[in-house]
């Protein structure tokens, strides 16, 4: 298996060189808001044009600082789901994220998302959805339910899966399926 990953990363940059020029851009575009930081400003995003979108890699970017933010500021019960989308449209404001306030971005990761909507014991209660089926799964050596949770789990880092009614259909059809299977 580790031959497998390392022959998969060597293989990455000459299958999609866009990929690594993505992360290069998002590389330069942490360290401008290191010097920016070091300035005392809060922006991330340094436009030339007022009407200039900001890429993928630079909104995540706004959007889990956001979020991380909400959860430094309330970590124990969250800001709460009826506050959650007027938090994070302030915390864009701070970044100056104008696309994130019009299109009403959420975290892009359900673990934020429910960090800063629920704190400490709503990320627990999440987490243990998942832990204690995946256990079960693991001593019943069930692949399929093992499967399903892992891409679940998988899935959420890079999308807020259950914030959405086809990411909340999708897990609310399988998951009591797969796991009385």
């Amino acid at each position: 298996m580790l031959v497998f990953t390392i022959l998969f990363y060597s293989a990455v940059p000459r299958l999609a060189p866009q990929a690594f020029g993505r992360i290069e851009l998002a590389s330069q575009q942490i360290n401008d808001q290191a010097q920016i930081k070091a300035r005392g400003s809060k922006k991330i995003l340094q436009k030339s044009e007022p009407e200039q979108e900001v890429d993928g890699i630079t909104a995540r970017i706004i959007l889990w600082k956001s979020a991380l933010n909400l959860f430094k500021n309330n970590p124990v019960l969250g800001v709460g789901t009826g506050d959650i989308k007027d938090e994070l449209m302030q915390e864009y404001l701070k970044f100056d994220f104008q696309e994130g306030v019009q299109k009403k971005f959420n975290c892009h990761n359900q673990y934020l998302q429910f960090a800063a909507t629920l704190g400490i014991i709503g990320i627990l209660v999440f987490l243990m959805i998942f832990v204690i089926p995946l256990k079960e799964a693991y001593q019943a050596k069930n692949i399929v339910v093992i499967l399903f949770l892992m891409l679940v789990l998988g899935n959420v880092f890079f999308e807020s899966m259950l914030e959405t009614n086809a990411g909340l259909l999708f897990f609310c059809f399988f998951y009591p399926i797969l796991i009385n299977f």
